[in-house]
């Protein structure tokens, strides 16, 4: 209980210390990114993390990141100073909003805590790998961190979530397996939090805002409905609706196996796993709320990004940090997000359609990419991707899988961009309202020489260079529309005519499309990418026609079903090369896994885009269809789209059949509830091989070891397991509990202490990120660890501990089983040859720990 409110305190006042800077850079949004400041608050003092380890060697340092936050709220407030008087009768005028957004916060903060105390366990799947990581990520002074599986190496991997979550440890002083849930706890919350202020910064109504936490986090994929419709709750799986697309194809290697990994917010939360995508997966939205204040802009350009030149540097900074960071966190994400951010900066400038204003916007957005690689170089120095190519293959994923894992979202996106079609040259539809005059509530001086109105009758518009003035909204627009978020008077729409206006002919052109879908997908053998390339063409055309007229809220989320939708395309078309290759003798990409990474980080971000995109379409229709029945139509839709969804959500949580109490965590569900994820060691043990109690013991170990041994010397442990062909290898992944062998778990010791070993992981993780076609890494250090436990001569052993570095001899039951077959004659030679090079510093419960002395 104490570490959860250590936790949130830390986290608010991040929030709190970033806030100055969000209200500044993001003055467009409904809300001015208050319900993005905590994002912005972990990371800024992740980056200052970050550079005080590449540059000086001071990462983890708690003081200084401390100061940084102190800092970072004394710029933004720099930065705000011309408006600092009327905050407070901003923040009168916005409590509510405010209030609900804590709230949202709170409450899902809170939620999640309680369902990770339920199941804290650290154990199979990726989650010792994700502990790892980020334990080294918080032990570590230099980055990129040390890699604790493979001891005198760094991390090559896309580190940066870790780096945030270890910062929050760093800060919080709390136990590592404790953070663990904790940071999936507090992202659950900041997603549904940050999806909440991108829809209400879109569609300016409190209540349809709801729906983007709901949609982007709450909900899950059709394959819950299909299971509760042909087997109710007795046997529902939640783990079967990651696997939708394809899930019996052949070419997988079994006639079972999945050739795609189709996650989605709702199963990551469940599963556990602290994984990258995870961790990044707020941080995208906060990217999309950065695109969308730069879509919102009243004039364009270098203009757009604000009012003043050092307003303009700061914005530019902070969108090439906030992008720059979805490198550095999960790579999948930058260039999608960037391409967003680059499409939005164009938006104010296809208003007027002036070639120089456009031209301005591409370069800013140039300008924003560049610096989001320089902002973050010596990681892109020190990080060897797995992919190094792409490659064009198409494939044709059954449309109905996809319609399984996208359909709740396709389906209101495509009558949003139906519903579009008929508009022509009219202003007057949902989302865009019409134009009106500002009310002068405040007006605060701009400093002379500010550049606001350079330029600006070539960018769309005319601006006041002697005052700012904060709109309040007249009451004359649509109903539920809140124009509170701009700190300049909106710019006058022009009635021109839309340059594609399809009048009478918009119901023929709505079924030629639906046709051409049918032909592309049906027809022509194309499959899914057939039935949505012409939404696709027509959601492209539709946000530049929608920009085009003013209608900027529109034509952002049409943007935002653009690059959804263009994401499921282009995994049927593209591939990301990498060890999942299955190459052939020609080069060509022939196994059943080819794609497996590319659907599954593309669709991920597809998720994120089509639920904020459906959110608004829904809105969009419910402005639209008004009167008689037809006002029910999307509130109606709404709920359905809810009530299917969420039906994962509830029974993966409640169903007594649901196998979330599985092997993935059921031996740890029946203990008392807690955060510590480390708490199911004391108990965990089951069907023995030829021991007992081992992990235990190493439970008791592990804790000596975290309370005693400081930085982080090389410990070794064992790593080698039998497989399925008798063969002796490195692990792959923990055995699932209740596995005959589940007490085996290799690098358990690292995992949970932060310190490196020779080889952690082996059979998967360090073959993926360190192995190359010349330099079998793994192979030689699994060949030396076994060498090391079982040689008989001096000589060698001595080598091999120089060799790496070795400050610790790690000897526990699982040792003894793995190289010695637990005969205690071996055990006892071993310990008398390791004895010759360190001393016994901890021997309890058949666990031996010696401190080398070479």
């Amino acid at each position: 209980m104490v570490s959860f409110f250590l936790w949130l305190v830390v986290v608010e006042l991040l929030g709190l210390a970033a806030l100055p800077l969000t209200l500044a850079v993001l003055p467009r949004l409904a809300d001015r990114g208050y319900g993005l400041a905590k994002l912005v608050g972990i990371l800024a003092v992740t980056y200052l993390n970050y550079l005080l380890g590449s540059l000086l060697g001071w990462g983890n340092n708690a003081p200084a990141l401390a100061a940084g936050a102190v800092l970072l709220c004394a710029g933004g407030l720099a930065l705000l100073r011309p408006e600092l008087r009327a905050l407070p009768s901003w923040f009168r005028r916005r409590r509510a909003a405010i209030l609900a957004e804590e709230g949202l916060f709170l409450l899902l903060f809170a939620a999640w805590a309680l369902v990770r105390a339920a199941h804290p366990g650290i154990l199979s799947t990726e989650k010792p790998m994700d502990l790892a990581m980020m334990t080294a990520s918080h032990k570590a002074a230099s980055f990129p961190p040390y890699d604790p599986w493979l001891a005198g190496t760094t991390i090559n991997y896309y580190y940066g979530g870790y780096l945030a979550v270890g910062t929050l440890v760093t800060l919080t002083g709390v136990a590592a397996p404790v953070g663990y849930n904790l940071a999936l706890a507090l992202l659950f919350a900041l997603v549904g939090s940050a999806a909440y202020s991108v829809a209400y910064g879109l569609t300016r109504n409190a209540r349809w805002a709801v729906l983007g936490p709901v949609f982007a986090l709450l909900i899950g994929n059709l394959n819950a409905l299909s299971q509760y419709l042909a087997k109710g709750t007795a046997t529902f799986g939640f783990f079967n609706a990651s696997r939708v697309v394809e899930p019996s194809n052949p070419l997988c290697g079994t006639p079972t196996g999945p050739c795609t990994i189709t996650e989605f917010p709702a199963f990551s939360f469940l599963l556990g796993d602290l994984h990258p995508h995870v961790i990044a997966l707020p941080f995208t939205i906060l990217a999309i709320g950065v695109a969308l204040n730069l879509a919102l802009a009243p004039a364009a350009g270098w203009d757009a990004l604000a009012r003043t030149d050092a307003l303009r540097v700061a914005t530019m900074v902070f969108t090439a940090l906030s992008a720059g960071a979805l490198y550095f966190m999960n790579s999948w994400d930058w260039p999608t997000y960037l391409l967003l951010i680059g499409a939005a900066l164009l938006v104010p400038g296809l208003v007027s359609l002036d070639r120089r204003a456009l031209a301005e916007g591409v370069g800013v957005a140039v300008g924003v990419a560049l610096l989001s690689y320089v902002l973050y170089a010596s990681f892109h120095r020190d990080f060897k991707p797995q992919y190094n190519s792409f490659g064009v293959q198409l494939h044709g994923s059954p449309a109905n899988d996809v319609f399984t894992m996208f359909g709740l979202f396709l389906l209101p996106v495509a009558a949003f961009i139906i519903g579009q079609l008929p508009r022509g040259g009219r202003r007057a539809a949902a989302g865009v309202p019409a134009p009106r005059e500002a009310t002068a509530s405040v007006a605060v001086p701009v400093a002379a020489g500010g550049g606001a109105s350079r330029g600006a009758a070539a960018r769309g518009g005319d601006r006041s260079s002697t005052a700012v003035l904060e709109r309040e909204p007249d009451g004359a627009g649509e109903p539920g529309i809140d124009d509170t978020g701009d700190d300049l008077p909106e710019l006058p729409r022009l009635p021109m005519p839309s340059f594609g206006a399809l009048g009478p002919w918009a119901p023929l052109l709505v079924v030629a499309a639906l046709g051409l879908s049918l032909l592309l997908g049906v027809g022509a053998g194309l499959g899914t990418a057939g039935l949505l390339l012409p939404f696709l063409g027509a959601a492209l055309y539709l946000a530049t026609r929608e920009a085009h007229l003013g209608g900027r809220e529109n034509a952002f989320a049409l943007l935002l079903c653009t690059g959804g939708i263009g994401l499921i395309v282009l995994c049927d078309a593209v591939f990301l090369k990498d060890l999942f290759c299955g190459a052939d003798a020609s080069g060509a990409c022939r196994g059943g896994l080819y794609r497996m990474n590319t659907v599954f980080k593309f669709y991920y971000q597809a998720w994120t885009l089509l639920a904020l995109g459906a959110a608004y379409g829904l809105y969009a229709l419910s402005q639209r269809l008004r009167g008689g029945w037809r006002r029910f139509v999307a509130p109606g839709g709404a709920v359905a789209v809810a009530a299917c969804g969420g039906l994962y959500l509830t029974l993966s949580l409640f169903a007594s059949g649901s196998d979330l109490l599985n092997t993935y965590t059921k031996p740890v569900a029946a203990a008392a509830p807690t955060l510590d994820g480390a708490a199911y060691l004391d108990s965990y043990s089951g069907p023995p091989i030829s021991i007992t109690n081992a992990i235990p013991a190493d439970a008791a170990a592990i804790r000596w070891l975290n309370a005693n041994v400081h930085g982080h010397p090389t410990i070794a442990e064992a790593d080698q397991v039998v497989d399925d062909k008798g063969a002796l290898v490195p692990q792959d992944y923990w055995p699932f509990p209740g596995s005959t062998n589940q007490e085996l778990m290799m690098s358990r010791v690292s995992t949970f202490t932060g310190l490196p070993t020779i080889l952690g992981s082996g059979g998967s993780h360090e073959g993926l990120w360190h192995n190359t076609p010349t330099d079998d890494v793994v192979g030689a250090r699994f060949r030396d660890l076994q060498t090391l436990y079982t040689s008989a001569d001096p000589t060698t052993i001595k080598t091999l501990l120089q060799k790496y570095n070795v400050g610790y001899l790690y000897l526990g039951q699982i040792e003894a089983y793995t190289y010695y077959g637990n005969s205690r004659e071996r055990v006892g030679a071993a310990l008398a040859r390791f004895k010759r090079f360190g001393a016994v510093v901890y021997n309890e419960g058949g666990v031996t720990i010696l401190r080398t002395t070479l």
